[in-house]
């Protein structure tokens, strides 16, 4: 859920490539630029220092200094997807919907609080709400047609969360090619895990989706799935 640390905080994140053809995007590890995420480079130094904690399994430290900084910077995406992923370490399943919600509330735009958003609404079997989050969207180049560069975390979140939907809706042949694409990327990931959950449910959730699905919108409702392509830079 989380944008990666790179490895040398002097580096300078790419700039967005020109891509050759329109419907063609990017996805790298590197950091990316968003002037969105209304990220100065203080804020950067801070939240990669509490990225650390929370990839070390100390999530409790970092929930105090990112509500902290919730405080200064509450125009800073980041910080709420921060926390949503400290307090899911924790296993606060109430918690994590509750700020999931509100960062989707405040940020509707952010692509992470769009994800996390989705979640918990697919892990209620309430997934007939997830089109709307995106607009009826399910490509990253419709959603954003100002980009062409994305981190690997955002292309395999909205991938694996797509995966989620259309397994939820029936529709298990789109969701395998997407899982089979998150393989080739970040097959470790646990985003990737997650999607892989849908694919191979547990009895509780075939029964979720089961009740569901009989009072599920027609086939005309389901949003395509991504037409775009992507090529990755390692």
């Amino acid at each position: 859920m989380t944008h990666k640390k790179s490895k040398k905080s002097s580096r300078i994140p790419r700039q967005r490539p020109k891509a050759d053809r329109r419907n063609i995007y990017f996805v790298t590890n590197e950091p990316v630029i968003d002037k969105s995420d209304n990220l100065t480079p203080e804020i950067t130094l801070a939240l990669n220092k509490i990225y650390e904690e929370i990839a070390n399994h100390r999530p409790k430290p970092a929930i105090a200094e990112l509500e902290a900084l919730q405080v200064k910077h509450p125009d800073v995406p980041k910080i709420d997807n921060l926390l949503v992923a400290a307090h899911s370490m924790l296993g606060y399943r109430d918690k994590v919907n509750e700020l999931a919600e509100t960062a989707y509330r405040k940020f509707p735009n952010y692509l992470f609080a769009k994800i996390n958003y989705a979640q918990m609404l697919l892990s209620r079997g309430e997934f007939d709400a997830v089109p709307d989050i995106f607009d009826h969207k399910f490509d990253l180049m419709l959603l954003y047609p100002e980009r062409r560069l994305f981190h690997v975390s955002e292309h395999t979140g909205f991938i694996s969360v797509l995966c989620a939907y259309f397994c939820c809706v029936g529709r298990q042949d789109i969701a395998q090619e997407l899982y089979d694409s998150l393989l080739k990327i970040t097959p470790q990931s646990p985003m990737t895990a997650y999607a892989r959950s849908f694919l191979k449910p547990s009895l509780r959730l075939r029964l979720i989706l089961w009740l569901r699905r009989r009072n599920a919108r027609t086939d005309d409702d389901i949003p395509s799935p991504p037409t775009s392509s992507y090529r990755f830079e390692a």
